[in-house]
């Protein structure tokens, strides 16, 4: 799995919470005045004292102001400005700095995308103590991902983030445990991380558990156990759970109803593969009536999230033109992106397409 962190980590507040506790500062007291107006929502003023702190040597300060640029919070949006405060706080040693620097690095936000220097600047925090960069760093280690692959590091890095209360970070590690990567391999021990991440109401946990009541993977085979936490996890809008939720509805309990309904809403957040998998549904005519215009559509959608069966299935449909408008380019196009990815199918189709 790829570092899960998409988007650009937002929530400093209750670790700024801290300073309160401390001995005050000019610096530490106009931070602190900057965060009772953040919190109100009350950016403009927040800005100001922001700044002061900031100029005061405080790096919190030059944090807060990195990401009021980088969302457009009392000023104009503006991620140069936003990687230009977050490298200030990175520079006094600030960890979350640090971790912001290194997510802009990994996302290529006005910097060129490079995972390997996301990695240094992350494992600079990691090495501070920041539970989001152990966990985040951990996951690179697990993936070669800007680092050379090191499950017996991932694991320790993963355990630190563990100890700090990272759901996410206990969720990776019982993975580790449950395959063996890296430590012994030990199933009681992945099932009491997952189950302690499960009681965050974290759904990657809840998958997890539903596969190894599947299994019976450590514990006794229980199909009930394995749907209820699927459930639990498609009921937090997590889509993969909603997906797979959907096929076991449809293919073991024989229930098309809740099956379909799963399966829409997987679909309906941009799952690709579920939008592939009601694409194929439409284009057979099997559990939905046959409706190959909206066949075409959910490949579309899936196509464009990246899915390379989509690709060449929307390929084939365009260049055949049964049900839909025959569209040769756009088909021929589909298929030279499915087979850019790799794909044989459509390696093959291209070929014969060429002998014609």
């Amino acid at each position: 799995m790829k570092i899960k962190s998409a988007t650009i980590l937002l929530a400093f507040i209750a670790a700024s919470l801290s300073l309160f506790a401390q001995k005050p500062s000019n610096a530490t007291l106009n931070f602190r005045e900057g965060l009772r107006k953040y919190v109100k929502k009350d950016y403009t003023t927040a800005f100001e004292y922001f700044k002061r702190a900031s100029d005061d040597g405080e790096s919190n300060g030059d944090l807060y102001l990195g990401t009021m640029y980088f969302n457009g919070y009392g000023v104009a949006k503006d991620y140069n400005k936003a990687f230009e405060w977050y490298m200030q706080a990175a520079s006094r040693f600030n960890s979350q700095g640090q971790l912001q620097v290194g997510l802009m690095y990994y996302e290529g936000i006005v910097v060129k995308k490079s995972a390997e220097k996301a990695s240094e600047w992350i494992l600079r925090s990691a090495q501070q103590g920041n539970t989001d960069a152990q966990y985040l760093y951990g996951c690179m280690l697990k993936n070669g991902d800007g680092v050379a692959k090191d499950y017996a590091k991932a694991a320790e890095y993963l355990q630190l983030s563990v100890g700090g209360g990272n759901s996410d970070a206990q969720v990776a590690l019982g993975e580790l445990y449950l395959k063996g990567l890296g430590v012994t391999p030990d199933n009681l021990k992945a099932l009491e991380l997952f189950t302690s991440a499960g009681n965050s109401k974290n759904p990657e946990a809840y998958l997890w558990l539903s596969q190894m009541y599947q299994k019976g993977d450590g514990v006794a085979k229980d199909k009930k156990m394995a749907i209820d936490y699927l459930t639990m996890a498609a009921n937090l809008d997590y889509p993969k759970a909603q997906f797979e939720l959907a096929l076991q509805y449809l293919n073991e309990v024989k229930d098309n109803r809740t099956g379909t309904t799963w399966l829409l809403k997987a679909g309906a957040n941009s799952y690709p593969e579920a939008e592939f998998y009601i694409g194929q549904l439409l284009e057979k005519g099997s559990v939905f009536p046959k409706d190959i215009r909206q066949a075409e559509d959910w490949y579309t959608r899936a196509a464009e999230h990246g899915h390379v069966g989509a690709q060449y299935s929307l390929g084939m449909l365009l260049l055949n033109g049964k049900g839909v408008e025959s569209n040769t380019e756009k088909g021929k196009s589909w298929l030279e992106k499915a087979a850019g990815n790799g794909y044989q199918p459509a390696i093959d189709a291209l070929k014969d397409t060429a002998k014609k």
